[in-house]
C-alpha cells in the first residue's frame, strides 16, 4: 500500500498529463466532425424554401415533366393530374353545352321558317290555278258581240274580224273596282300568246287578275288573220 502510495505521487502529473491530452483529442475530433471510425459526417445543407420566390412553370413543361416522371417509373400526383384533367375538360364542357344550344336554336328557326312557309303556300294560290267564269260561244252562225255582260260587270275585247270562243270573267276575285285594259296577241288558232296589262302599277292586283284572264281566252281559227293579230280586252272590276 505504501508503495502504491508512493508511486501514485511520483507519476499524478504524468496520469492527469495525459487525461488532459486525451480529453483535448476528443474535444478536437467532436469540433472536426470525424467519427470514431475516423471518417468525416456529411454534413446535411439546409435551404430555407420560404425564401425562394415561386416561379410560374408552363403548363407545357408541367406536362412534359410529369410525362418524363411517369415514363421513368414514378408515380405520378394523381391529386395533380385530377385536378389538371378536371380543368380541361370544364371549358370543353362548357362549350359543348353551348353549342348544343345554339345547334337547337337553329333547328328550331328552320323549323319555324319551314312551317311559315308551308303554310304561305297553303294560303296563297296562284292566279292561274283560280277558276273563273267562262262565258262561251260554240255556234259560228250567232251574231258576234264583243260585249260581255256578267253580272254587273261590263267586258268586251276588240279583235278584227275575230270573235271569242272562250272568254274569262275574272270580275268576282276583285275585292275593289275599277277599268283594266289589256293588249293582246292573237294567233291564227286562236290562241292568247301575249297580254300586256297597261298602266298596271296603277291597280296591280287588278292587273294581275286581268292578264290570267286574258291569257285563257281562246278566239276562232282564221288562215285570213295575221300571223300575230294584235288587238285589246276592257275588263271592268266591281268592288265586292
Amino acid at each position: 500500500m505504501g508503495k502504491f502510495k508512493e508511486t501514485y505521487r511520483k507519476n499524478i502529473n504524468a496520469i492527469i498529463g495525459t487525461l488532459i491530452f486525451h480529453i483535448l483529442l476528443l474535444a478536437t475530433f467532436i469540433l472536426a466532425g470525424v467519427n470514431e471510425s475516423g471518417y468525416f459526417k456529411e454534413e446535411g445543407i439546409v435551404i430555407d424554401f420560404e425564401e425562394i420566390p415561386d416561379i410560374a412553370i408552363p403548363e407545357e413543361e408541367k406536362e412534359q415533366e410529369q410525362s418524363d416522371n411517369t415514363e421513368e417509373g414514378e408515380e405520378p400526383n394523381m391529386q395533380s393530374m385530377s385536378n389538371r384533367a378536371i380543368n380541361k375538360a370544364a371549358p370543353k364542357t362548357k362549350d359543348k353545352v353551348l353549342n348544343d344550344d345554339f345547334m337547337k336554336e337553329i333547328e328550331a328557326a328552320q323549323k319555324l321558317a319551314a312551317d311559315v312557309s308551308n303554310q304561305l303556300k297553303k294560303e296563297i294560290v296562284d292566279i292561274d290555278d283560280m277558276p273563273m267564269p267562262e262565258v262561251k260561244n260554240d255556234e259560228p252562225d250567232s251574231p258576234k258581240n264583243n260585249v260581255i255582260n256578267y253580272g254587273e260587270s261590263r267586258n268586251f275585247y276588240e279583235l278584227k274580224d275575230r270573235y271569242h270562243t272562250r272568254f274569262f270573267i275574272p270580275t268576282y276575285l276583285a275585292q275593289k273596282g275599277g277599268v283594266i285594259v289589256v293588249d293582246i296577241v292573237v294567233n291564227r288558232n286562236g290562241r292568247v300568246i301575249s297580254a300586256i296589262v297597261r298602266n298596271a302599277e296603277k291597280h296591280p292586283e287588278l292587273a294581275r287578275y286581268a292578264k290570267s284572264a286574258s291569257m285563257r281566252s281562246r278566239f276562232n281559227k282564221s288562215a285570213e288573220a295575221p300571223e300575230k293579230q294584235r288587238g285589246t280586252i276592257t275588263y271592268t272590276f266591281v268592288a265586292q
